[in-house]
């Protein structure tokens, strides 16, 4: 068919394709009233950078620690302690998780069938991943802890027992060279110690700045619109569609 061949072909088969749009649209727009609304809501965490001051300091380690975070806000206890503290076996949302490239801001997006329920689930699971964050630095920090206390007792006991040996070498006549060594011992058993002792003293203050470094900084609120379905959206390509399927449908029939 040639191109000013179109013009009669349309005004020959007007009807069939006015036909086919019509029910496109009817079909589309039934479908689209039928189906439930869902709506959607977003909470926003911020990881913060973990050196005071210094907020752009190493954008790519925050963001590094952003997507970890979203990986870990994944966790199926996250979701599970969401869900309870609503007071529900399950959350009865769909829960999304977005890292925003660049920056330091995860996102967590509910749909659910209702706005309210949507924003109270968003909000609940922001709730529950930092308290699962916190508990998971307690868990990280009492394991610190055990493993410095430790140290801190063979650390003790080595210099006791190297105290010991420097009083016995000095007792003996030749025990010069015996008491330099034990001397240059002892004074590394004893800096090892301090250095352990002050990083046992710095624990509670680590965890405390960590715990800190991921907050929630827009809360989710419902939204009245919902995300889907889009009545005029819809409308407007049932259209182009039925157009051109009735186009296509006339055009294999003429």
């Amino acid at each position: 068919m040639e191109t000013w061949d179109w013009v009669p072909f349309l005004k020959r088969r007007k009807g069939s394709i006015a036909l086919l749009t019509v029910l496109t649209v009817a079909v589309t727009m039934a479908v689209t009233f039928i189906v439930p609304p869902t709506y959607q809501s977003i909470a926003i965490l911020m990881v913060q950078p973990l050196v005071d001051g210094e907020p752009l300091a190493n954008p790519t380690a925050v963001q590094l620690h952003a997507r970890n975070m979203g990986e870990l806000v994944k966790n199926p206890a996250v979701e599970k302690a969401a869900a309870e503290a609503l007071g529900r076996a399950e959350l009865e949302g769909e829960p999304e998780y977005r890292v925003t490239e660049g920056t330091g801001l995860v996102q967590i997006i509910v749909a659910g069938k209702s706005p309210e329920q949507a924003a109270k689930e968003a909000n609940a699971l922001a709730a529950a991943f930092i308290d699962e964050y916190v508990r998971m630095l307690e868990k990280m920090t009492a394991t610190s802890q055990r493993t410095i206390d430790a140290q801190l007792v063979s650390l003790r006991k080595g210099i006791a027992d190297t105290e010991k040996r420097l009083a016995d070498a000095r007792q003996l006549p030749d025990g010069e060279a015996e008491v330099v060594a034990l001397q240059d011992t002892l004074d590394s058993l004893k800096t090892a110690y301090e250095g352990v002792l002050a990083e046992s003293q710095q624990l509670p203050t680590a965890r405390a700045v960590l715990a800190t470094t991921i907050q929630q900084i827009v809360e989710a609120v419902p939204e009245p619109e919902p995300v889907s379905p889009r009545p005029l959206l819809n409308l407007a390509l049932s259209v182009v569609g039925g157009l051109l399927l009735g186009i296509a449908y006339a055009r294999a029939t003429d």
